[in-house]
């Protein structure tokens, strides 16, 4: 609107005679001084162009200031007009930001949806494959059990049994449920027939492959199956042990412990070299197993044998014995170092520690007998008192002596008890006897 109205202003000053962009001056002033006498007029016509130049002036600075207020006006208009289209904009962002997040919206629940499809569609699936891996390895096992493949049942056995335990939760379904009532009597069915031919094939001596795979699906079934079997096979091996180290046989007395103690080394060297201990699978810790029946049986035996023949125990028989015990022990230990369940530390000889009174009869017979040689010395003056030796005390050379023994005594008493506390009474009552070494000489 300004800019019109500054237009017309500049228009209405385009007056021909001054404003021409052609206009020729010495026309104009000849056209306004045709005579000489019209110079006369010269000062009028040059009143007249200052008034003109004065009202130029005017409308010039009446112009630059119109100017100036269009051009804040318009600057004005613009910034008005801007901010009008940012706020177009902006809502036009907005809508369709709307617009985009109620699409996301609906992809996101279209995605949920067909994520909750897609599980429980992978979930259908697995328990389909599951299901037939059940159906069609329940049918294998019953075709196998009669063939007596138990390689085949060993490599199948496990996988349909962990596959069986996806399913307790559906044992309510009557399918289910049969199929797990079937198994379960199949695997009493193989559980017999496994046990009977393992036993079968050790007393055989047919040892192959295939009582490998008898073993490992022994480890599959029950774990009474296997314990029954450890027991049996460990009873076998031990049962010549038995009837040779009987009550009743002259080498079962401890005068010959080593010879024990030397049948079942052998007799574990043969169970490793021969291959017989790759056999079963290393979880079962066959070795150990029949070590420790071997430990826990020599220990009874010994025990009731020197309990029925309490009487007959002498001193060098019992250290003879605990002796060769402690050496077998150290032997175990180093083939097989103590974890839990198995720990052959003392396993044989604690049971001596009930005998240590034999250790105790004995040593006390060294001390009188000792004892009573000084008492013969000084008597009949073979042994006097050493007067040089101290200005105050005279000491007996078989004082000496008998502190010696006692520490020899003390030292022996100690490797042959298994329990601390049984030698600390030894020590108190050899100690004892140094009253009556004192009473007695004097």
């Amino acid at each position: 609107m300004n800019e019109v109205k500054v237009r017309k202003v500049i228009d209405g000053m385009n007056k021909p005679e001054l404003c021409r962009a052609d206009m020729d001056v010495i026309d104009e002033i000849n056209t306004l001084f045709p005579t000489e006498q019209s110079l006369s007029q010269l000062d009028t016509v040059m009143q007249s162009i200052e008034n003109e130049l004065v009202s130029l002036d005017c409308e010039l600075a009446d112009l630059v200031e119109t100017h100036g207020t269009a051009r804040d006006d318009g600057d004005r208009a613009l910034a008005h007009a801007a901010m009008s289209e940012l706020e177009q904009r902006i809502e036009a962002i907005h809508l369709k930001t709307q617009s985009s997040e109620t699409v996301v919206q609906e992809m996101t629940r279209d995605i949920k949806q067909l994520d909750v499809a897609k599980r429980n569609l992978t979930a259908s699936i697995k328990t389909l494959h599951h299901l037939h891996i059940l159906l069609t390895g329940v049918h294998s096992l019953g075709t196998w059990i009669e063939q007596r493949r138990y390689g085949d049942i060993a490599s199948q056995l496990p996988a349909v049994l962990n596959v069986l335990q996806l399913f307790n939760s559906y044992m309510d379904v009557e399918q289910i449920k049969n199929i797990s009532e079937q198994l379960e009597r199949l695997k009493q069915k193989l559980a017999i027939q496994l046990v009977t031919d393992l036993k079968h094939t050790f007393q055989a001596g047919s040892l192959n492959s295939s009582v490998t795979d008898m073993c490992r699906v022994a480890s599959s079934l029950d774990n009474g199956v296997r314990s029954d079997f450890c027991k049996w096979f460990i009873e076998h091996q031990l049962s010549e042990y038995a009837v040779l180290y009987g009550e009743s046989e002259s080498i079962a007395w401890i005068d010959k412990i080593d010879m024990r103690y030397r049948w079942f080394v052998q007799k574990l060297t043969e169970f490793e070299r021969s291959g017989m201990a790759k056999i079963f699978p290393p979880d079962w810790e066959m070795g150990r197993r029949l070590t420790l029946e071997y430990c826990n049986m020599t220990r009874e035996m010994l025990e009731r044998m020197m309990r029925r023949r309490r009487a007959e125990l002498e001193f060098k028989v019992l250290a003879h014995a605990i002796n060769h015990t402690i050496m077998f022990e150290s032997l175990l230990c180093k083939r097989f170092p103590a974890k839990e369940g198995f720990n052959f530390d003392k396993i044989i000889w604690r049971v001596f520690d009930n005998y240590m009174d034999v250790l105790v009869v004995a040593q006390k017979k060294n001390l009188d007998n000792f004892i009573e040689g000084c008492i013969t010395k000084i008597r009949n003056g073979t042994e006097r008192p050493t007067r040089e030796s101290a200005p105050s005390a005279y000491p007996l050379p078989s004082s000496a002596d008998m502190f010696l023994l006692l520490k020899k005594i003390i030292a022996e008493s100690s490797k042959l008890s298994s329990n601390p506390s049984v030698l600390l009474k030894f020590v108190f009552f050899f100690f004892s006897m140094l009253p009556r070494f004192i009473i007695s000489i004097f």
